[in-house]
């Protein structure tokens, strides 16, 4: 029986745009930003990719506060609408601030800006997204009502991804400063309504009269094994699709001489397949599982990943095309990981429910970031020193190759690394494998 109204859902949902565009940009276009290969660099590559690094262990850091925080809020509007409400704004102007640094190219305070800029972004992105997925698993206790919720994130971030395929466009024809304006109004958009929509589930009195101090929390976290098999699976995961968000832009410039618009143009097939695709995975989770789906996500999506250094050495049609057919591929593989991981956190909380007697939602999606953070900064750095010739900032073609290579190599490490993940589901309940 539903829990939860379709209008509720859907409303719900919407913040999936909100915070998957934003976070898109920021993947894809920094480096084209800060160092273009057709332009002298704002900031040096390297440097970049050492601030990012810098600031994604920052961001590791406090997720797991600001988890604990929220899990620990006393509120009247609830645990994790009120971070929400009042980040919102701020998080906005600090997305146009970070498109828009005022130095010119080679000032030396570009670098100390971009820092400031990247930390007050992703601090602010952390208020808000960290509660939002928080309230995921009090939405509803339904295992196979989860997976369509994860399926209506799911189709948000699709629109996110389709919206985003749109911004090698918007920024040819109006630039940084019309490109980053159209990602904060849409993050804002988006995300008003769960702030003035939702409403959180009164919690009883039981589990709210006692707060669980934050190391003792982190501890907690730490044992309950099914969260560690998920987490470093995933953040293997993150590492080769952040290589790969970053690595499109200038391999279209780089390797096949072409503008922005064809970044948009490439990211159709992948936006079509991936489309198709989830849709497909919702119906086969329920059927075999989400263990056995994400399983089978992590082999397709490190096969398609090693499928771009082949681009340009495959026995037909061009480059461009092979590049575009390895996208859909890629989007195809893609798939999976859009929707069942946030399903499974949620499973992986009701399992934390059994162990401690308490609901601690937003400690493990915050920790969940500490894992991926810390992990999108290692790929930042990767990429900066892998795809850049040496000593300079002109791109390596050979260098995205490696770096497209490693993405693969990573997520089959992945697959590895879930294998041992315990909780199944048996007859709409969860279970841990081995025991009834």
């Amino acid at each position: 029986m539903s829990q939860l109204s379709l209008s509720k859902k859907l409303v719900y949902g919407m913040g999936a745009l909100s915070m998957n565009l934003c976070d898109l940009v920021f993947l894809q276009w920094l480096y084209v930003r800060y160092a273009p290969a057709d332009a002298p660099s704002l900031v040096s590559p390297r440097l970049i990719g050492t601030f990012i690094l810098l600031s994604r262990v920052a961001e590791a850091v406090i997720g797991p506060i600001i988890g604990h925080w929220s899990d620990g809020c006393r509120s009247r509007a609830g645990r994790r609408l009120p971070f929400i409400r009042r980040a919102l704004l701020p998080w906005g102007l600090t997305i146009f601030l970070l498109w828009n640094p005022p130095f010119p190219a080679g000032h030396w305070a570009n670098n100390v800006y971009l820092f400031a800029a990247m930390l007050a972004y992703l601090f602010l992105y952390n208020l808000v997204v960290t509660p939002y997925l928080s309230l995921l698993p009090e939405v509803t206790s339904d295992l196979k009502e989860r997976v369509d919720l994860a399926t209506i994130q799911a189709t948000f971030i699709m629109i996110s991804a389709m919206t985003f395929a749109l911004m090698g466009t918007v920024l040819q024809k109006g630039g940084w400063v019309v490109m980053s304006g159209v990602v904060v109004v849409i993050t804002i958009a988006a995300m008003l309504p769960v702030a003035t929509v939702i409403r959180e589930r009164p919690r009883p009195q039981s589990q709210t009269e006692e707060r669980i101090p934050f190391f003792r929390g982190l501890r907690l976290t730490l044992r309950n094994r099914a969260f560690l098999f998920m987490v470093i699976s995933t953040s293997f995961y993150w590492f080769g699709l952040d290589i790969i968000m970053k690595l499109l832009p200038l391999w279209v410039k780089s390797y096949l001489g072409r503008g922005e618009d064809t970044v948009t143009m490439l990211l159709l097939p992948f936006l079509a397949m991936n489309i198709l695709f989830f849709f497909v995975i919702n119906v086969l989770s329920k059927r075999f599982g989400k263990y056995a789906l994400l399983l089978a996500t992590f082999l397709a999506t490190g096969g398609s990943f090693l499928l771009m250094p082949c681009v340009g050495y495959m026995p037909f049609a061009s480059p461009i095309i092979q590049t575009g057919i390895v996208m859909g591929v890629i989007g195809m593989a893609v798939a999976g990981f859009m929707m069942l991981p946030f399903a499974l956190l949620s499973d992986v909380v009701d399992y934390d429910e059994r162990l401690t007697g308490r609901r601690r939602e937003a400690i493990y999606f915050g920790f969940q970031g500490t894992f991926q953070k810390v992990t999108l900064g290692i790929s930042s750095f990767t990429f900066g020193q892998l795809a850049y010739m040496p000593g300079g900032s002109t791109v390596s073609v050979g260098g995205l190759r490696l770096v497209a290579a490693l993405a693969g190599v990573a997520s089959l490490i992945g697959f590895f690394v879930f294998l041992p993940y315990p909780l199944r589901e048996r007859g709409g309940k969860l279970v841990v494998q081995g025991r009834e």
